[in-house]
């Protein structure tokens, strides 16, 4: 594995820089005994537990695997298939799946909110980590879901603006959204991380018992299914059975919008119901297009955020790129999604009949919640 990592530090001061050598701890194949946050928990003082759980200061982290996915043997005593992905997890690390070359970008916590995910989009960048240099540590995670938090707690009317917004910094956004329930956000959660030498089922578990799409901004749900798949040779006949019948995905009470729904109810749709896109149907139910985190992305970027009163079709305007709307078939084997899923690097694939409305949605956090046999 090659050695090719940068990081980049952003803050308000020239003192205190920010993170020291956050790349090289948690990349560098030099250094790959020493994780981002163990380097943190050092700096304050603090330990791993004896469980082996390893989070920042604020919270706890993922626990074993045993906790978390308990035995590969059914209630009845007979071996649930999916064993053979889970056993395949846990032959490979994280390390195996860090990239040759890539860049972590570290936020200092005094920086504004909007400067901060200005830095986020101008580095094209989904998450960072955040550090806080008065305690010198990683305190947590920031990301596109914390944007729509923000945006939603400030945002009043198009008249009204968003001057307030440009007065707060990261750590005084992550003081309010702790003491005031009407401000929620992730910023104020716990960071999650994996090191290099655990192996991807205890990752994958961290991952959807956490509820996050990122570890230290590089291995996602995506890493783990392609990697899980191609560490199975003999595909299980399980796969070859519609992911209806297995009941992987959502079938009943798909959320859905058009495209002249007001983009402040999507945003409030994305915070509140804990999901990344929203399939855009016509008046006939047929999927025109999917609105998601992506697109708050290209927003930011545009720093168009001052009416959120207009409608998702004004939204897509921002757009830098269109991309492809990947749809399958409730009776597609759960085999053929995952090669789809794999293809594309589709985050979800939209559920159609014939005649292409929607019938359901399946997501890669579905994927990777069947083969690790827990609830999300």
């Amino acid at each position: 594995m090659g050695g090719r990592f940068a990081s980049s530090s952003y803050s308000d001061s020239d003192d205190d820089r920010v993170g020291g050598s956050l790349a090289t701890a948690v990349l560098d194949p030099d250094h790959a005994e020493k994780s981002l946050a163990e380097m943190a928990l050092e700096m304050d003082g603090i330990e791993a537990d004896e469980s082996g759980s390893r989070t920042t200061p604020e919270a706890g982290g993922g626990g074993d695997d045993a906790d978390l996915a308990g035995e590969d043997r059914r209630d009845d005593g007979v071996f649930d298939p999916r064993w053979v992905y889970r056993d395949a997890l846990r032959k490979v690390t994280t390390y195996d799946l860090l990239p040759e070359s890539s860049k972590v970008v570290v936020l200092d916590t005094r920086l504004l909110v909007k400067d901060a995910f200005q830095v986020l989009v101008e580095n094209n960048v989904r998450s960072a980590p955040l550090w806080e240099a008065e305690r010198r540590a990683y305190v947590g995670l920031i990301s596109m879901t914390d944007f729509i938090a923000v945006l939603k707690h400030f945002y009043r009317s198009p008249l009204a603006g968003m001057d307030e917004l440009v007065e707060y910094s990261i750590s005084r956004w992550r003081e309010l959204a702790a003491s005031d329930p009407d401000a929620p956000g992730r910023l104020i959660h716990k960071l999650v991380y994996a090191e290099p030498t655990d192996n991807l089922l205890h990752t994958a578990l961290m991952l959807l018992s956490n509820g996050t799409n990122t570890i230290l901004a590089i291995l996602t749900h995506w890493d783990i299914i392609d990697a899980a798949t191609a560490a199975v040779s003999n595909t299980p006949p399980f796969m070859d059975e519609s992911i209806f019948d297995l009941g992987v995905g959502v079938f009943k009470s798909v959320i859905t919008i058009s495209a002249e729904t007001p983009l402040i109810v999507v945003l409030n749709i994305f915070f509140e119901r804990r999901i990344s896109a929203i399939p855009i149907i016509d008046a006939t139910g047929v999927v025109i297009d999917v609105y998601s985190k992506s697109d708050v992305y290209d927003l930011a970027r545009a720093q168009a955020y001052d009416n959120l009163d207009i409608s998702v079709h004004e939204a897509l305007q921002y757009r830098l790129r269109t991309p492809s709307v990947h749809t399958c078939s409730k009776h597609d084997s759960l085999a053929s999604v995952i090669d789809t899923i794999r293809a594309t690097h589709a985050h979800r694939l939209i559920c159609v009949d014939s005649t292409s409305r929607i019938v359901g949605i399946v997501s890669i956090t579905d994927l990777l919640t069947y083969i690790s046999e827990v609830k999300a």
